[in-house]
């Protein structure tokens, strides 16, 4: 159970975060400053193919080296499911991007790959590096008014969430 309290905390905040999306938008706005901008453009840009590709590799990396092969299979699993369900909900949900651009903004597909990933690290200072990284990461995205908070949630809800289920399966490999 401890585990999915930060899954049932995101969620309450989620549906706050719903009803509040445009004001916590504007109110980024009101804070955003030249040096902000700066920073947060260098954490967009790592974003980017091929640099995204680059981290998930990286935390691969830790997850074989760590666990000796163990969770790999159940990694990919999990990032397989975050990103079909991720695709489906952006169909369906069909959420336009705050800045009004083509692209479906529910729920972000960054923040469920990177959440997605985050049950299979077992080292703690993997762990606490990881999380701050991908907070940073995420954040990026509703500073630039690429999705809304709620998108984010959403992400960091799906992808934490299928990744502890499918980091608990009991499947031999």
């Amino acid at each position: 159970m401890k585990k999915w309290l930060p899954v049932i905390f995101a969620g309450i905040a989620m549906i706050l975060f719903l009803a509040i999306d445009r004001t916590i938008l504007t109110l980024i706005e009101s804070i955003r400053f030249s040096a902000l901008d700066s920073f947060f453009s260098a954490l967009l840009l790592i974003q980017t193919e091929p640099y995204l590709e680059i981290w998930i590799i990286v935390i691969m990396f830790f997850i074989i080296i760590k666990n000796k092969d163990k969770l790999f299979p159940r990694f990919i699993i999990s990032f397989i499911i975050v990103s079909v369900i991720t695709l489906i909900l952006k169909n369906v949900v069909g959420r336009v991007r705050p800045l009004g651009q083509d692209l479906k903004s529910f729920p972000s597909g960054h923040a469920t790959v990177i959440f997605s990933t985050f049950p299979f690290l077992k080292n703690k200072i993997v762990r606490i590096v990881w999380f701050t990284f991908a907070i940073l990461l995420v954040f990026t995205r509703v500073y630039f008014q690429i999705h809304y908070p709620s998108d984010v949630m959403a992400g960091f809800i799906i992808g934490y969430g299928i990744g502890l289920i499918v980091e608990k399966w009991n499947i031999k490999f």
